[in-house]
């Protein structure tokens, strides 16, 4: 298990030299929900989700907005009992939606 520091070291390396502050922020950002969803699901099982979960999710969104990603959006629904994001963008043709991931919104 690799300590806080080390873990921001890495990431950083992985970033191109010429991201912004907003940049890190954000992929600290998905590395810290990502950590929080895992010991979630340690505590309290794995939730999956399949195309048609992604569909029914995306069919009862609740409510939608920019992401930090420009051309994203955030749509906020719900999937058996809990909130949770959906982070879409436009295909290239502009015709349809890609998923580019989804995952629950663990209350604080």
């Amino acid at each position: 298990m690799s300590t806080a520091k080390e873990e921001v070291k890495a990431l950083l390396d992985k970033l191109p030299d010429d991201c912004s502050l907003e940049d890190v922020h954000y992929h600290l950002y998905v590395v810290e929900k990502i950590h929080r969803g895992i010991g979630r699901a340690e505590k309290e099982g794995v939730f999956s989700q399949n195309e048609v979960d992604l569909r029914t999710m995306l069919e009862h969104a609740r409510a939608y907005r920019p992401d930090i990603v420009d051309g994203r959006w955030v749509i906020e629904t719900r999937h058996q009992g809990h909130p949770w994001e959906v982070i879409v963008e436009p295909e290239v043709a502009g015709e349809s939606l890609v998923v580019v991931t989804a995952y629950p919104v663990w209350d604080e």
